[in-house]
């Protein structure tokens, strides 16, 4: 069997967000090894929710999305990318194993409501890029101004940080649809407009982000993975089924294909149910 279409483990036991290419001298005093979005000892001067910056447990074994993954990994003329989809389509098992897989480094955001108060939005993102690249001392100092806008001195600032950056990063919003703060959508806005060349912006949600999205699909490229992209294939099925325990005849596959459209959960509801079922006397 091509060792592509191998079940792989949780993506959360892999290293996520790993940088490939040489560690610059910065970097290599500091003991680095590897970019990775959650480290023992972080830089960053304020406090932030860590487990908002790793992506969340994903199902025991996963099938590799290899297609999709490549497709993102080459997608690097796109400054942004919108996965949309209902729950139990696998957006955020697609973001992590395409973190686990390409060169460039992730910064990680798991959005909740707290990401309505643009601060804490903002100061999550910054702690995410401080993992890749540490920040200067202009950013964090605008964190401690309270009172003041955050356009007078964290939005310039961090963007002018982002603009500066050489090396190609990704940073990835999961749950983007959840930001109902016109501050916080805004501010996501801004950022997009000054991601440098190579780097790229992951918004992924339920529904499309409360964004301008007609207008930001004018203003450049923008690369969108919807239900059709992330419906699973035939193999793809076959194969979460097996892990589950389950073997199906084609025709059986095909048919239990139509009627979920590929949709992950289903699946995996039905193989359950194939499982109960073959337990019963």
């Amino acid at each position: 069997m091509n060792g592509e279409f191998d079940i792989e483990p949780l993506a959360g036991q892999r290293r996520f967000g790993v940088d490939r290419r040489p560690l610059n001298p910065a970097l290599r005093r500091i003991g680095a090894k590897a970019i990775l979005v959650g480290t023992s000892e972080p830089s960053f001067p304020f406090d932030v929710v860590e487990s908002k910056l790793q992506p969340p447990p994903g199902p025991a074994r996963s099938v590799p999305r290899t297609a999709l993954v490549n497709r993102l990994r080459a997608a690097g003329a796109f400054p942004l990318v919108l996965v949309t989809a209902p729950a139990g389509y696998g957006k955020t098992t697609l973001l992590s194993q395409w973190a686990a897989r390409d060169a460039r480094p992730f910064a990680w955001l798991s959005v909740d409501e707290r990401d309505n108060d643009p601060v804490v939005l903002l100061k999550h993102i910054a702690a995410g890029i401080d993992r890749i690249e540490p920040l200067g001392a202009h950013v964090t100092e605008a964190f401690e101004r309270p009172g003041r806008p955050v356009w007078e001195a964290i939005v310039p600032r961090l963007t002018a940080e982002l603009s500066s950056l050489t090396a190609p990063f990704v940073i990835v919003l999961d749950g983007a649809d959840g930001l109902e703060s016109t501050d916080s959508t805004e501010a996501i806005g801004i950022l997009i407009e000054n991601i440098p060349s190579g780097s790229m912006i992951a918004l992924a949600g339920r529904a499309l982000p409360r964004m301008p999205i007609a207008a930001l699909r004018v203003a450049g490229p923008l690369l969108e993975i919807g239900p059709y992209e992330l419906a699973l294939s035939r193999r793809e099925a076959e194969l979460l089924l097996r892990g589950s325990g389950v073997e199906l005849d084609e025709n059986e596959i095909a048919g239990l294909l139509e009627r979920t459209e590929g949709w992950a959960a289903a699946l995996r509801l039905a193989a359950l149910a194939s499982l109960e079922n073959a337990d019963r006397p």
